[in-house]
């Protein structure tokens, strides 16, 4: 009995004292969403220039600052013309030849942040471009998130530089959820990069049968199995390749679980019994009878998460550690992003990023 006690005291006693120091901490709010790279914007504390992350911590006083001049888009021509940056001072107008075609295009923001001026006609940038376009940049577009005690505070040209006002000390965010933000900021910036490389191909027929390859996901892998936490809970699938309609067939040994047709590239499930030590094998088919690998799950046991992110229970940051842990829990990470990618877009990026294959890496310092 005294020992119980011994233990009951010290526990009381860490948890006042670890807690005690988590709330005295000044944090009085995160970096939520940007909507351009982070260059595009400025964190400044006490004079001093702070890198801007998703999930950075905020402090009174602390200056948020959007660049407009950083908001630019850059491209070579097909005539191999280097056009310099145009940001929201400067326009370029098209002058030679008659078409062009738009190579190595980089973009900051949104592509509706920049337009083409056709003859007194803004439209969207297109990928061919005519004598006399003027390209335009819109300096209105970049926007942050903050979340301040709980309350969101959107900053943009209106009210930049904002000032972090004094407000009630929320939840310490830790190195480690530092470290999560460095990630998902990386993975959100090279978007636009993936983003550009696929503009180059709009307009190309890849729907012809013989350059169809068959439906796979990158969520799973062929050969070895992904862990999936035991529970009472639907599936979210995504997948490329292949020809619409899919039909998807979950086994588990040799009985069917389910078998469902779906005409999207993403799919959820009826809610399922999962159950520790079960194994499952998916396999994804077309309209052309093409069917991707038979992928491996094995239900597990929840992980064990470092208590620095039980405290804060943010489960996006869950979930962006449990992937960089091992590509073996990448699906279990993806189940517990996707119903938040559509509300935050922490969980979109990093969502996007694990369809697409991206490697989710933590930076080491």
């Amino acid at each position: 009995m005294r020992n119980l006690l011994k233990s009951f005291s010290f526990n009381i006693l860490l948890h006042m004292f670890v807690l005690g120091n988590l709330q005295a901490v000044p944090v009085v709010g995160s970096i939520q969403e940007f909507n351009c790279t982070s260059d595009v914007y400025t964190h400044i504390r006490n004079g001093t220039i702070l890198p801007v992350y998703f999930k950075s911590q905020l402090q009174a006083g602390d200056k948020i600052l959007i660049n407009s001049n950083q908001n630019r888009l850059s491209f070579k021509l097909s005539y191999e013309q280097q056009i310099p940056k145009v940001t929201a001072e400067t326009t370029y107008t098209i002058v030679t030849p008659p078409a062009l075609l738009i190579k190595n295009l980089s973009v900051t923001c949104p592509l509706k942040a920049y337009k083409i001026q056709r003859n007194a006609e803004i439209l969207p940038l297109p990928i061919w471009l005519r004598v006399g376009d003027r390209i335009l940049v819109d300096q209105k577009i970049p926007m942050m998130k903050l979340k301040l005690a709980g309350k969101k505070v959107v900053v943009n040209y209106k009210n930049s530089p904002y000032t972090v006002k004094s407000t009630k000390v929320v939840s310490w965010w830790s190195k480690l959820l530092g470290k999560i933000g460095k990630t998902i900021t990386k993975l959100h910036n090279e978007k636009f990069k993936r983003f550009t490389a696929l503009l180059h191909n709009r307009g190309v027929n890849h729907s012809s049968s013989s350059t169809l390859v068959a439906p796979y996901t990158n969520l799973l892998n062929k050969r070895k199995a992904r862990k999936l936490v035991s529970g009472i809970k639907p599936l979210y699938i995504a997948w490329n390749g292949g020809k619409a309609p899919y039909n998807l067939i979950l086994k588990r040994g040799n009985d069917d679980v389910f078998k469902f047709t779906s005409p999207e590239r993403r799919f959820k499930t009826p809610a399922l019994t999962l159950t520790k030590g079960e194994n499952y094998q998916l396999q994804i088919c077309d309209a052309q009878k093409k069917c991707s690998a038979n992928y491996k799950l094995t239900i597990v046991k929840p992980p064990h998460y470092p208590s620095k992110l039980i405290v804060d229970n943010d489960i996006t940051a869950k979930a962006t550690w449990l992937a960089a842990q091992n590509r073996k829990w990448y699906f279990e990470a993806y189940q517990q992003l996707v119903p938040l990618a559509e509300k935050q877009a922490a969980a979109k990026i990093v969502r996007d990023a694990l369809e697409q294959g991206a490697r989710i890496k933590l930076p080491r310092n």
